[in-house]
C-alpha cells in the first residue's frame, strides 16, 4: 500500500492512500506553541514611538524574535504607536498596531514576522523550501543547530559566506537565475537570536523572494520555479 501526504492548508495535511483520502491535523511544532504562549502573556507597555520600538522592546524582554520586513515597512505610513500603555497581552497589542499601520503579523519559522497582508499571503502560497528526504538526510543535524546573527544591508553573497563558514557546509547560489536583479534587491536586513540554521535559511531566502533545497550534497539557493524542483518526489516546506 502506498501513501502520500500533502500539505493543503497550514495545520492540515491530506493523506492519499490506495484511492482513499483523509484529512489529518498536522502537529504543531514545539517552538510555535512556545511563541503562542508568550504572545498570550500580558506585558507592561510604556510609551513607544513606532512599530520598531515595539518589536525592540518585546525582543529585549526575551518574549519572542521579530522579523520586520523592510520593503513592506517602507511602504507603510509611520505613525506613533497608540493605546499601548499599561499591562496588555502581546498578541492583542500586535493586532492593534498592525491595523494602525495597515500591516499583518504571523508566526513563521521561530519568529513573529510583520509585513503587508499581500506579501504574507504570497509567502504562504509559495514554499520557501523544497524538501527531498534522501537529499536532506546528511544535513538534518546541522539544520537543527542554533545560530544568531545581525545582517544590516548585507549582500546575499556575504550572508551565504557567513553561513558557509559558521556551519562548515557547502552552499551554492544560482547566480545565473539572479542576473538582472539590482544589488540593492539582494541585500538583507535580518536580526535573529538562537534560531535553527533551517529557520535562518528560510528567512534569508524568504526576505529576498528566493527558495532553497539540498542538491548534490550542497544547500542550493535559487529563484522559485522549475529550478528548485527535486529530482525525486518530496514535500514542500513552509
Amino acid at each position: 500500500m502506498r501513501c502520500t501526504v500533502k500539505l493543503v492548508l497550514p495545520g492540515l495535511a491530506m493523506l492519499f492512500c490506495s484511492g482513499c483520502t483523509w484529512l489529518i491535523p498536522e502537529e504543531t511544532p514545539e517552538w510555535k506553541r512556545q511563541i503562542e504562549a508568550r504572545l498570550r502573556t500580558p506585558v507592561n507597555f510604556g510609551e513607544l514611538e513606532d512599530i520598531k520600538d515595539l518589536c525592540d522592546y518585546l525582543r529585549a524582554l526575551k518574549r519572542v524574535d521579530f522579523v520586520l520586513d523592510p520593503p513592506a515597512l517602507r511602504k507603510a505610513e509611520w505613525k506613533p504607536v497608540a493605546a499601548t500603555d499599561g499591562r496588555k497581552r502581546v498578541d492583542v497589542v500586535l493586532d492593534r498596531v498592525c491595523r494602525l499601520y495597515g500591516l499583518a503579523w504571523a508566526i513563521m519559522d521561530e519568529a513573529v514576522v510583520i509585513t503587508t497582508p499581500q506579501r504574507l499571503e504570497a509567502w504562504r502560497r509559495q514554499p520557501t523550501m523544497v524538501y527531498d528526504r534522501e537529499a536532506f538526510r546528511p544535513f538534518e543535524e546541522r539544520l537543527k543547530r542554533r545560530v544568531s546573527f545581525c545582517f544590516v544591508a548585507t549582500p546575499l553573497e556575504d550572508c551565504v559566506a557567513f553561513f558557509r563558514n559558521l556551519m562548515n557546509v557547502s552552499i551554492v547560489v544560482n547566480k545565473q537565475a539572479l542576473e538582472g536583479r539590482p544589488d540593492t534587491d539582494l541585500t538583507l536586513r535580518l536580526d535573529t537570536e538562537e534560531v535553527s540554521f533551517r529557520s535562518a535559511l528560510m528567512w534569508t531566502c524568504r526576505m529576498l523572494d528566493l527558495g532553497w533545497t539540498v542538491r548534490n550534497g550542497a544547500i542550493y539557493i535559487s529563484t522559485h520555479g522549475p529550478d528548485l524542483v527535486p529530482n525525486t518526489k518530496g514535500k514542500p516546506g513552509r
